[in-house]
């Protein structure tokens, strides 16, 4: 028979039980406690995953900036190149728009590119000046919306009037919030200034002042640089494109309509000639005609201006001769190297310009005495053709 465990045994035992129980809990806690401490290399590992992680969102946030930039980039090369041909088209012939003067030839035009703040493309001006110190300007401005050309009925006119008074500028101001313009109207100094912009594709003139010239508000501005239809540098420069083909064909266009004026002037029986006009003091024509010794017989009229057509080749051409003795309108035929151009208008922006020149035979007379230029034929009647 076994023994049976006494009272004090079962004690113990139950003890043993409990302690071991409590120290399995005991390790298994460490344990878990254990499996939770990383190694350095395992933080180094993750720390690194993490590094790489976020270098790779940085770069495709980079990639995707860079993206949006050259998305805006070349949405904005695309809007200034359409601009520049837009505005391209007015200058190939902006004498059809509605200026003043009347038969305007191409050198009589100039533009310039303005931008103003606020504003994503800039504002053509185009400007025909006279001879008689006046100039008109008008304004253009493209739709982006509707990808067209917008030209504007508001016209301004700057320079000084030959009579009444009047004188005007335009300019930018410098904060380039608008263009300045200021005028003064009559012997009074009366006028205005007037803030000039463009806004929801509509011109908005701002009178800022109005009264005496002597007491215009001083206003910081930039003067205006205009350059001649003729050269296409500016539009190429902002829309990133060549003109070279257009240019050609303008000029081309411009020698097709010249020939056919040459041809209809010829078939009236006309004289064409070409050459350069000159603005020359009685002196100077003399010392061109190589007769500086005459000078003492013109001393009343030596000092006087003479506009002078000066043929780029000496011709024997037919014209009026009052000293003739035929009858009727007497003609005479000499070798002519220069002609008096004698109170026509709007010959100034043709000063020192190569020329191409219609002249009515009957009208053109050579002298009866001494004059200048001597022995030289003049006319008040002949037309400019076109410029070479």
């Amino acid at each position: 028979m076994k023994n049976k465990l006494s009272k004090k045994e079962k004690i113990l035992i139950a003890i043993a039980i409990v302690v071991i129980i409590f120290l399995a809990f005991i390790l298994i806690r460490n344990i878990r406690d254990i499996s939770k401490i990383e190694s350095p290399m395992d933080t180094k590992t993750e720390e690194k995953a993490d590094d790489k992680k976020d270098e790779k969102e940085n770069k495709e946030d980079e990639a995707k900036k860079d993206e949006k930039e050259d998305k805006n980039k070349e949405e904005e090369e695309a809007l200034s190149s359409e601009v520049a041909k837009t505005y391209a088209e007015v200058l190939k012939k902006p004498e059809q728009y509605k200026f003043p003067l009347d038969n305007p030839t191409r050198d009589m035009f100039s533009y310039s590119l303005i931008v103003l703040s606020g504003s994503d493309t800039p504002v053509l001006l185009l400007q025909e000046t006279s001879d008689y110190g006046m100039s008109y300007v008008k304004f253009f401005n493209y739709d982006s919306a509707n990808k067209s050309l917008i030209a504007y009925e508001d016209e301004v006119d700057v320079g000084t009037s030959p009579a009444g008074g009047y004188r005007a500028g335009v300019s930018i101001n410098k904060d380039k919030s608008s263009l300045d313009f200021r005028y003064v109207d009559g012997a009074p100094k009366t006028g205005a200034c007037e803030k000039i912009s463009f806004k929801d594709n509509k011109i908005v003139r701002e009178k800022y002042f109005e009264g005496n010239m002597d007491d215009f508000p001083k206003v910081d501005t930039e003067e205006i640089k205009w350059t001649d239809v003729d050269d296409f540098s500016a539009l190429e420069d902002y829309g990133k494109v060549s003109f070279e083909k257009e240019m050609q064909e303008a000029k081309q266009e411009e020698k097709n309509k010249l020939d056919a004026l040459i041809q209809a002037e010829k078939n009236k029986g006309n004289t064409v000639l070409s050459g350069t006009i000159q603005n020359l003091t009685g002196m100077e024509v003399l010392a061109l005609q190589g007769k500086e010794q005459a000078a003492e017989t013109f001393a009343n009229t030596i000092n006087e201006t003479y506009t002078i057509f000066i043929l780029d080749e000496p011709q024997v051409l037919e014209f009026f001769s009052p000293g003739s003795a035929s009858g009727g309108r007497p003609m005479a035929s000499h070798e002519v190297h220069m002609i008096q151009l004698y109170q026509i208008p709007n010959l100034k922006p043709y000063y020192s310009k190569h020329v191409v020149m219609s002249f009515i035979p009957t009208e053109t007379a050579f002298p009866t005495g001494a004059e200048i230029p001597m022995g030289e034929p003049s006319t008040h009647t002949a037309t400019i053709l076109g410029v070479d």
